[in-house]
């Protein structure tokens, strides 16, 4: 398309939006109402900025089907979030609502130099979390072959990898660091599997892991970014450049400095001796947060060492000073899911939320 007709066409579909969840949602009727907005305040996509926000505590307070703009038994799935900080928030989608999804996850699929004749290893976890079977739906409508192991069990993942031979793989970028160790324990080399592309998000991750699980398996790896309150992995996914997806949601403010654990991580993983595996713990002190930063040595690195030098990039790099506790090989857990990477051990007195 030119600029013009796609300007035209998002305006066009914008403008739909608004007049249908306008007719069908009582939320957004009042909202939209309160700011005196219609159909005809939207003359230029410019406008889009005249729309209030959703909050994620919207969806909270009209679980669970308060937001749909279908009667919950016009839908044909519903997935939610863990709700491991109070109600889930709970997603709807119509049949149209899953092609759409699939047709996104396919042209990601088709953008990484995927194709309908491969076999996809899908090691997403299947259920209400909506990676397993959004990658699932987009790949099977490339036309591949999915094999849905979903997460766990990694022995089997492993055998399955070594006697499917699968093309691709997907799944969190920590479990396939798992998932590589555990061939290497076994005497197996990840890099001489079939894999030749992995699809890998769910938790943030640095270039430098990026590099790691490249150097490991053999394989190319790229960034898939999606939210269930949107549609689900395929939101945003990379091409075969690997120059975009810049998206970080998990910004924390240590003390005024906006710090990213992405950067964190890209820092330490610059660093000789230290595995890729961590943990970001936030902690008060003296009525201040501070910093944990949980790292795990390789074998033959002497803690005293490695702390000066990491303790002096993070305050260099990040702007941050951390507490530095090192933990000796396999002394940090493994994840066979997405990786716990920030742990919160602040009181609910001490949390102050921006």
């Amino acid at each position: 398309m030119t600029a013009e007709v796609r300007t035209s066409l998002q305006l066009e579909r914008l403008r739909e939006t608004v007049r249908y969840v306008t007719a069908h949602v009582p939320f957004y009727r009042t909202k939209f109402a309160d700011r005196g907005l219609d159909v005809d305040s939207l003359e230029t996509l410019t406008d889009l900025q005249k729309l209030p926000f959703t909050w994620k505590r919207d969806l909270r307070e009209h679980y669970p089907f308060g937001l749909f703009a279908v009667p919950p038994q016009a839908a044909a799935r519903i997935h939610a979030s863990s709700g491991t900080s109070g109600k889930p928030t709970v997603v709807g989608y119509t049949e149209e609502d899953l092609a759409d999804w699939s047709t996104a996850v396919a042209r990601g699929l088709i953008a990484i130099g995927a194709d309908k004749t491969d076999l996809l290893h899908n090691a997403y976890g299947y259920g209400l979390f909506t990676g397993g079977l959004g990658l699932h739906a987009g790949a099977e409508q490339l036309g591949m072959a999915v094999v849905p192991v979903s997460g766990g069990n990694t022995d089997r993942q492993i055998t399955l990898i070594e006697d499917f031979q699968p093309r691709g793989i997907c799944g969190t970028p920590s479990y396939m660091l798992h998932l590589s160790e555990r061939m290497e324990e076994k005497g197996l080399n990840p890099k001489t599997s079939s894999l030749q592309y992995g699809i890998f998000g769910a938790e943030p991750w640095s270039e430098e892991l990026r590099q790691t699980l490249e150097n490991k398996w053999g394989i190319r790896a790229f960034d898939i970014y999606g939210l269930s309150e949107i549609m689900g992995p395929g939101v945003a996914m990379e091409c075969q450049e690997q120059d975009g997806l810049h998206l970080m949601d998990d910004m924390m403010i240590i003390r005024g400095v906006n710090v990213f654990p992405s950067e964190i991580e890209r820092v330490l993983l610059q660093q000789p001796g230290v595995t890729p595996h961590y943990q970001i713990h936030r902690i008060q002190r003296a009525g201040l947060e501070a910093l944990e930063l949980h790292i795990e040595l390789e074998v033959g690195t002497a803690a005293e060492d490695i702390k000066r030098v990491i303790c002096h990039a993070m305050k260099t790099e990040c702007l941050i000073s951390v507490d530095l506790v090192c933990h000796p090989p396999y002394g940090l857990p493994r994840s066979e899911g997405k990786a716990v990477r920030i742990i919160d051990r602040r009181t609910v007195s001490e949390k102050k939320f921006v």
